[in-house]
């Protein structure tokens, strides 16, 4: 099984839905999800996001788990205009070097 099909599959569970339950929310086949679970083919992108939604769940957990998704904040750096000092931007926090 791959990683996206052992997500689904955890994914559809966690629901409490049956891959007939999960496959009339998309309009495919039993066989469809089965094949998915498997690993024997692949949803495209835009199965993806809708397999998500139907899930009540974020893509990147069909990609990469249930609860492994860590929001990260990367600070960018850029030079200050009027003080000549580096300063580090992340989201609406601004933080100075001194």
């Amino acid at each position: 099984m791959n990683a996206v099909g052992k997500n689904l599959k955890q994914l559809r569970q966690r629901e409490k839905l049956t891959q007939d339950a999960l496959a009339e929310r998309l309009h495919v086949t039993r066989q469809a999800v089965s094949s998915w679970e498997t690993g024997k083919t692949q949803p495209d992108i835009e199965t993806l996001t809708t397999l998500a939604e139907a899930l009540n769940a974020d893509v990147r957990e069909l990609i990469y788990g249930p609860g492994r998704i860590v929001q990260s904040h990367i600070p960018v750096r850029r030079e200050c205009e009027h003080e000549g000092r580096g300063e580090s931007v992340s989201g609406d926090s601004v933080w100075h070097d001194l």
